[in-house]
């Protein structure tokens, strides 16, 4: 039964489009499976892998085995397993109905969770679904920003970075813990031992305003390609943060989150839930050409006749010869010419903005699932 087994594998993944590496490096944040038989050296090569600066090892989960024997189907001993053939039914427009999952809400949101008891049936019989509702974000310019908005997208440029704040978790549900008398404690889980959690906020720009944009610890992960034990190693040592700030600046980055209002300083202000860092340049003009031809071609035809009669009218008027003669302002002093300058230049020094503590919604995100 195991070579029919090995040789199902080999027939199935042969047909699978092969990826080529085009360079020996990436900065890609994609998870590395390593795949192998016991004994075979694969837990070698997690520990090699692991020992570089920028790769996490997260030692040998289930997780892989379990989605494998769900997807296997097999409900007898004698049955053949499914797996990986089954691969090729998870399309698209797949219906599946899911069996002894759990909801938990996240940022005001319904997550479906499955364990090890839950059941995944493919395309059970009797059921059909109306209208799918996808996920898509809308591209916003920062002064469009509104209150309460979500799945905004924003491309925008950084043009300040504050220190990381860190603060203490609940290790069980990634709630904040708040300190009493004897411990911290938990909502939910009492009294606990806590972990460390962090968030970034950071001014993003893009021509159109400034916004205050908060990264909490995933997705500061992915903004800065640093690990969680990185990070936490910039609580006792700050000052190494500070190059993390400079490359920061100036970097162009696209954001989707939602966006809530900090009545404390009774501003906007981004919610951070998708970073991404490798900002495609000629798409992005490709996109914004593509966006000024749709404004084009929605402009109505009233407003081309009356733009059209405007300049014909302008046109036929003759030119007016000016009689008044020009006079040329002699040039003020030095002095008086500093003084005409009345909105000051922000740097990294300003008192308030600076040692802001953050926001409120610190203490109570989770990380997204």
């Amino acid at each position: 039964e195991l070579d029919n087994v090995i040789a199902r594998n080999k027939l199935f993944f042969a047909k699978r489009p092969k990826t080529e590496f085009k360079s020996s490096s990436t900065p890609s944040t994609v998870p590395i499976f390593i795949v192998g038989l016991p004994r075979s050296g694969s837990t070698l090569l997690e520990q090699i892998l692991a020992s570089h600066s920028k790769i996490d090892g997260t030692k040998e989960l289930p997780d892989i085995v379990a989605l494998a024997r769900k997807l296997g189907n097999r409900k007898k001993i004698q049955d053949q397993d499914q797996y990986p053939q089954s691969l090729e039914k998870l399309t698209k427009d797949l219906t599946i109905r899911l069996v002894g999952g759990y909801v938990r809400t996240n940022n005001n949101k319904k997550e479906i969770h499955l364990n090890e008891r839950s059941k995944v049936i493919f395309n059970p019989k009797g059921v059909t679904i109306g209208e799918v509702k996808s996920f898509t974000s809308t591209r916003k310019k920062l002064s469009e920003l509104t209150e309460n908005a979500s799945e905004v997208e924003v491309l925008a440029t950084i043009v300040q970075v504050f220190e990381p704040r860190f603060f203490e978790v609940c290790p069980e549900c990634n709630r904040r813990a708040r300190q009493r008398e004897d411990g911290f404690f938990c909502e939910e889980h009492n009294k606990v031992t806590p972990t460390y959690s962090y968030v970034l906020n950071l001014l993003l720009d893009d021509g159109t305003d400034t916004t205050r944009t908060i990264f909490f610890s995933k997705q500061l992960e992915n903004l800065i390609g640093k690990t969680k034990e990185e990070i936490l190693t910039y609580k006792e040592n700050i000052s190494d943060f500070e190059q993390i700030k400079t490359d920061l600046l100036g970097k162009t980055i696209k954001v989707i989150g939602r966006v809530k209002k900090n009545e404390m300083f009774d501003r906007l202000e981004v919610i951070s839930q998708l970073v991404f860092t490798d900002i495609d340049p000629e798409k992005e003009i490709k996109r914004l050409a593509e966006t000024q031809t749709t404004a084009n071609s929605t402009e109505s035809p009233t407003e081309k006749s009356t733009t059209e009669s405007t300049t014909q009218e302008s046109t036929q008027e003759p030119i007016k010869e000016s009689t008044q003669e020009s006079t040329l302002e002699e040039p003020k002093p030095l002095e008086e010419a500093i003084e005409t300058i009345t909105e000051p230049i922000e740097t990294q020094n300003t008192t308030e903005s600076t040692e802001e503590k953050p926001t409120t919604e610190s203490t109570t995100e989770q990380d997204a699932v």
